[in-house]
């Protein structure tokens, strides 16, 4: 029987055609009718589960990128979102524009006008629109520079399974409606602005206080939000940006934590430390980068202390990551150290300073 159009192939037959497409064209072509969506589906039954989108949007259309959204997200449970190559496409169009003008005078209006027309803009004019075809992600990345407050709106609209946010975004946008988010476990904001009032921690603490699990910011943060941070009772892993005598206090209120990073901590000094490490009795993992007072006493004093702790909570061997400190580089040379590898390990991500 004689075969009278696409549509007869088998469906072996359209799965090889759909193969030879790249990922634009296969979304147009599984609109085009619903026995080529199902040939879609078929193919990417498993795929974009976790998807890091990278690709430029420069020659993808609103429909197109809705489109493939709406084809594959509910099914996508991680998503990494930049618009770094976006902006990096914009600047040389520009730049290539620009050098057009140079060379031929008159006619630049006509073609920055066509220009105009082929650049699109970066993804996440976008990505306020897709929020909805999300509502199963678990885990989102975003590194993102534009339109931060209607995003950050439409995400705590639809994704209400979302359990692991990493945000940067250069523009503080107001990151108090993510308490809304009824499953966030681990938040990761890359730059908070410490003159902002950003309300957060604040409402965190009293809308989800047993909730977090995680918590990290890239910038140094207010005595208040300290107040409020402290205030989750279940936070386990915390990183703190430059902290100071005053942060030592709050954190020795937060007796879950059992994992704590300490950057660019240049006013603790080896009694912090000690104070930490004796008030946190679980606390198995300390991490802390550019911190020249801390030096080999320390080292020395957790070794005495932790050989006599009595009822610990804590999981041994107690791990120490320096990272520009003072710990000399070859004390895991010392006899001392090399006899109590079972309760403590140091390592060097970088050399220690001279």
């Amino acid at each position: 029987m004689a075969i009278e159009n696409i549509l007869g192939f088998p469906d072996e037959c359209l799965m090889m055609v759909f193969r030879h497409l790249n990922m634009r064209d296969q979304c147009n072509f599984a609109y085009t009718c619903w026995r080529f969506q199902c040939i879609y589906q078929m193919i990417h039954k498993n795929h974009y589960r976790h998807f890091v989108w990278y690709e430029r949007t420069n020659r993808w259309s609103e429909l197109e990128i809705q489109s493939f959204f709406k084809l594959n997200g509910y099914k996508m449970q991680m998503l990494s979102l930049t618009d770094f190559r976006d902006h990096n496409m914009e600047r040389l169009l520009t730049e290539g524009t620009e050098q057009g003008k140079a060379e031929h005078g008159d006619q630049e209006e006509g073609t920055e006008a066509k220009s105009q027309n082929v650049i699109k803009p970066s993804k996440t004019i976008y990505v306020a629109h897709i929020c909805g075809y999300l509502k199963n992600l678990r885990s989102l990345i975003l590194t993102i520079d534009h339109n931060s407050r209607e995003i950050i709106i439409e995400i705590c609209r639809h994704m209400r399974q979302l359990q692991d946010l990493t945000i940067s975004i250069i523009k503080h946008p107001n990151y108090e409606l993510l308490a809304l988010l009824p499953n966030l476990r681990n938040l990761d904001i890359e730059y908070f602005e410490m003159e902002s009032d950003d309300k957060i921690f604040k409402t965190l603490s009293k809308l989800r206080p047993h909730t977090m699990q995680t918590l990290r910011i890239g910038t140094e943060l207010k005595t208040k939000q300290l107040r409020y941070i402290c205030q989750l009772s279940n936070i386990n892993m915390l990183n703190i940006y430059n902290a100071n005598s005053v942060a030592l206090e709050y954190l020795l209120k937060m007796k879950n934590l059992t994992i704590l990073s300490l950057t660019d901590s240049i006013r603790l000094d080896n009694i912090d430390f000690m104070r930490l490490l004796c008030g946190l009795k679980t606390l198995s993992t300390l991490y802390v980068s550019y911190c020249q007072c801390l030096s080999n006493e320390f080292v020395f004093f957790a070794i005495k202390y932790l050989e006599q702790e009595m009822c610990s909570l804590r999981r041994l061997p107690f791990c120490l990551e320096c990272h520009r400190c003072g710990v000399v580089a070859d004390i895991n040379q010392y006899p001392l150290v090399k006899s109590a590898l079972s309760i403590i390990h140091i390592n060097f991500k970088n050399k220690p300073y001279d």
